[in-house]
């Protein structure tokens, strides 16, 4: 009866490690893939609004080239009408002289003739009249050409003009555009936000209620060593031999070739011997082996190797040997996509593909 009742604490206790040992490793992991996408959500952000702010600074300088266009376009709008009231007045005064000297029974050329005095002042007279009407036309010329570059200047701003509005219509369209952008990626970030908050505290409340079962569940009773206890498998004409050891193994001088000795270990919650290992404790075993103290807990172990050793948080920096952290486990790096490791609650010690571990942290040794 009593073999049955500590058989029964023992089930209790294995039963509260496990579940203790599945909420540590799903810890990170519940709320992992939520704090990733916030990251990539922030960062999105971070670039729409960058966006937003260069389109914006478009508008801005297409707006201020837009207003100095329509101030030339004014300007040049009056010097036009400037010139075409100088062209008038120059047409009319020629129409006038004109008229006045030989269409309107003003001085007539018989006039100029027999009024002259002499051939010489005949000569003059005719000569002026003449050039008069010539310089006036030339005037009228020069105004014209004038006038002309006016207006071609005027279509060539009025297309600038249109062109401005363009560029102003659609640089205003992208900053609308990137502007919703901006509003839907921060509204994502607010929530994942949330979401992350709300998942840590749910998983705290998880942590402490656990914690509360494990501390009022009864330890087992001290069992025999196992060079001293009987295996309850032993058949009852074996004569009561003990279960073997399990290998010790021997230090090799290097911490992964120590670690490669318990591959096909099974994996054991809290395990640090070759019994069975849990991920830190397969790495504290094979540091042990050289006389290498290392705690047995990967995030501890991490930061001792990091204050101690060498450390890169680039993957192509590892070397063969280095420990590799991620978030909540530790293992060997064994070349290429590979890592030594004692894996999970089931499984055994065995090379597995670095690849598949997410949340890396970094890597390095002694």
């Amino acid at each position: 009866m009593l073999k049955q009742i500590r058989h029964a604490l023992t089930l209790i206790a294995i039963c509260a490690g496990i579940l203790l040992a599945a909420a540590l490793d799903s810890a990170p992991s519940a709320y992992a893939d939520t704090a990733s996408d916030l990251a990539e959500a922030r960062l999105k952000l971070e670039q729409y609004a960058s966006s937003y702010g260069k389109i914006y600074d478009q508008v801005t300088a297409y707006t201020a080239d837009l207003e100095v266009t329509k101030g030339n376009i004014e300007k040049n709008a009056q010097q036009i009408e400037s010139r075409q009231s100088e062209l008038r007045d120059a047409q009319t005064e020629l129409s006038r002289h004109i008229s006045d000297t030989y269409k309107a029974g003003g001085l007539s050329f018989s006039e100029v003739l027999f009024g002259s005095n002499s051939l010489n002042e005949l000569i003059s007279r005719i000569y002026y009249m003449n050039k008069v009407s010539e310089s006036q036309a030339a005037a009228i010329d020069n105004i014209k050409t004038i006038k002309g570059e006016l207006e071609t200047a005027r279509q060539q701003l009025s297309n600038e003009k249109r062109d401005q509005e363009n560029l102003l219509s659609k640089a205003k369209e992208r900053a609308a555009a990137a502007a919703a952008e901006r509003e839907r990626a921060s509204s994502l970030v607010e929530s994942l936000d949330a979401d992350l908050k709300q998942q840590i505290a749910d998983q705290a409340a998880k942590d402490e209620a656990l914690a509360k079962v494990i501390d009022n569940t009864p330890s087992p009773s001290p069992t025999p060593t196992p060079d001293t206890q009987k295996s309850p498998d032993t058949p009852a004409d074996s004569g009561g031999k003990p279960s073997p050891k399990p290998n010790p193994g021997h230090a090799t001088g290097s911490y992964i070739e120590n670690a490669k000795q318990f591959i096909g270990v099974p994996y054991v919650w809290g395990g640090s011997t070759p019994a069975g290992f849990d991920c830190s404790g397969l790495v504290m075993y094979a540091y042990a082996m050289e006389g290498v103290s290392l705690p047995h807990n990967s995030d501890a172990q991490c930061e001792y190797i990091k204050k101690h050793g060498r450390f890169t948080t680039d993957k192509s920096q590892l070397q063969y040997g280095d420990l590799v952290f991620f978030v909540g486990h530790v293992g060997f790096y064994a070349g290429g996509d590979s890592i030594l490791n004692a894996t999970q609650p089931g499984d055994v010690v065995r090379i597995t593909r670095l690849s598949a571990q997410r949340n890396f942290i970094g890597g390095g040794q002694l």
